[in-house]
């Protein structure tokens, strides 16, 4: 049953990869409102599965995803509010500097 579990994760982000980068080419904006809502539905998942686990490493590997999570979500709306004061301070595009 794992096996299959695994084949079938393996298919699923495979195929949410690419669906995801060609979204990117077509509509950007949409592409990263969907990215966000499937990481705020991972953000859960791993809220409640960490409930029920003991082990420290995997709550620091929580902790780090979601440290960065919030620092690419930072710097999204940041480059998507500030653009103009970026520019106005002659900053390069943010996005390009993440």
């Amino acid at each position: 049953m794992q096996e299959n579990s695994r084949k079938h994760f393996f298919w699923l982000s495979g195929v949410t990869t690419v669906i995801s980068t060609l979204m990117s080419f077509i509509k950007p904006a949409f592409n990263a409102y969907v990215l966000n809502c499937i990481a705020f539905h991972l953000l859960y998942l791993t809220w409640r599965e960490l409930k029920k686990c003991n082990d420290k490493r995997v709550h620091r590997m929580a902790a780090v995803m979601v440290v960065w999570w919030v620092l690419a979500i930072s710097s999204w709306i940041s480059d998507r509010w500030l653009c103009g004061l970026w520019q106005a301070i002659n900053f390069p595009y943010f996005h390009s500097f993440w």
